[in-house]
């Protein structure tokens, strides 16, 4: 199938489809693998070394790419050249939730160039994000490297988004609904939006770039501000639903208790493990992600150990029975989830355990995630590099 990319078809027009097919070939092996020799391509796309040696040189001439001389430790002769995605095209990465609205961007190597936080006294409206992303984006010729380039946005929401609409059909804690996110950010910024959940751009990204990269088979559980949500990747593909609403994870009945989650269901994973509950139990009312993880750490207060040995018992129901459903090889916690379960790491295990089906208890790895606003910039950045990807000659960049 690979060595089908290299064929030639008759004509002008099949000749450009074969190259640009062969272009993105390139360009996701090289992303793939943070840095890749020419040979290595040759040997993964199943392309002749002349051919890997013009599409490299096209993506470089693009700016998509770079090759670096290296010389391998031991070895005689001229160095390799070994291709890596550009840090001088990036994408706008926006990440709204109820306590702050963070912008950055992330380049297509990788990296993140730049990174604001605007703190929220109250929920952020469409209006401000739109317009604290526009003056965002005329700040970043002031601070982004000469020549960087921009190739769109990606909106990482905290509620519903539709894949057949592309609208936030609800974002409670925003008090989103029904909001035409991309059209609006589209006119304001000049340039294209893609707008998809948070939890579910963390899964890809993590995959990616992260704590499971390489892994084909894994359920990611976020908490945050906004609440609870999740992205299933099962052999390696991204199970979005239908209307692309899978991974409300935070829905999920587990309980009678009465205690109501931010859409209003009652004894869901949600009403029983907020942030919020956490944050008041240790007499604050706003805490940053950093702060959080190193009270949670090392608080021992009555107040707090109440809250979350209570949040870490629904959590081990949770995990139970997430692994029972999808038999994932993975279970990957972010946000607050993360920071419990490394605080109380045994006791989750030991619960999670007592309500797992052995055969499948005894092989799920649970891991913890990176820090929760990188891994969301991540994915709203895929959101682009994704269309990139998919066709190098058909995007337009924008210098900053």
């Amino acid at each position: 199938m690979r060595a089908e990319l290299e064929r030639d078809r008759s004509g002008p027009q099949g000749k450009d489809a074969i190259r640009r097919q062969n272009l993105s070939a390139v360009l996701r092996a090289v992303r793939r693998s943070g840095s890749i020799s020419r040979t290595g391509l040759v040997q993964e796309l199943a392309l002749s070394r002349t051919t890997v040696g013009e599409l490299v040189t096209q993506l470089v001439g693009l700016g998509l790419v770079v090759e670096d001389d290296v010389k391998e430790t031991g070895t005689a002769g001229r160095p390799s050249h070994v291709v890596r995605a550009s840090d001088l095209v990036g994408a706008l990465a926006v990440n709204p939730e109820s306590d702050a609205l963070t912008i950055g961007v992330v380049s297509l190597g990788g990296r993140i160039l730049y990174r604001v936080r605007h703190e929220a006294g109250n929920v952020h409206s469409l209006d401000d994000v739109v317009a604290l992303c526009r003056a965002t984006s005329d700040e970043l010729r002031k601070v982004l490297p000469g020549g960087c380039r921009i190739a769109g946005a990606g909106v990482a929401i905290g509620g519903q988004v539709s894949k057949r609409s592309g609208r936030v059909l609800l974002a409670p804690r925003l008090g989103w609904r029904d909001a035409d996110v991309a059209s609006g950010l589209s006119r304001a910024l000049r340039m294209p939006v893609f707008v998809d959940n948070n939890a579910r751009l963390v899964a890809v990204a993590e995959q990616r770039h992260g704590a499971v990269r390489g892994v084909t088979d894994f359920v990611y559980l976020f908490g945050g501000a906004g609440g609870i949500g999740g992205g299933i990747v099962a052999g390696d593909a991204v199970l979005s639903g239908r209307d692309g609403l899978a991974g409300e994870f935070g829905h999920m009945r587990i309980s009678s208790a009465a205690d109501v989650d931010y859409g209003g269901f009652a004894g869901t994973v949600e009403a029983l493990i907020k942030r919020d509950d956490l944050v008041e139990s240790l007499g604050l009312r706003h805490v940053t992600d950093a702060e959080l993880e190193s009270l949670v750490r090392t608080e021992h207060a009555p107040a707090f150990m109440r809250v979350a040995r209570r949040q870490v018992r629904a959590l081990a129901v949770t995990l139970a029975n997430v692994a029972n459903i999808f038999d994932p090889e993975v279970i990957l916690l972010g946000g607050f989830l993360g920071m419990l379960a490394a605080r109380f790491d045994d006791q989750l295990r030991a619960a999670m355990l007592a309500a797992t089906l052995p055969s499948i208890g005894a092989t799920v790895d649970v891991r913890t995630a990176g820090e929760p606003v990188n891994g969301a910039l991540w994915g709203a950045a895929e959101l682009v590099f994704d269309r990139l990807v998919q066709d190098p000659l058909d995007v337009a960049l924008a210098k900053t």
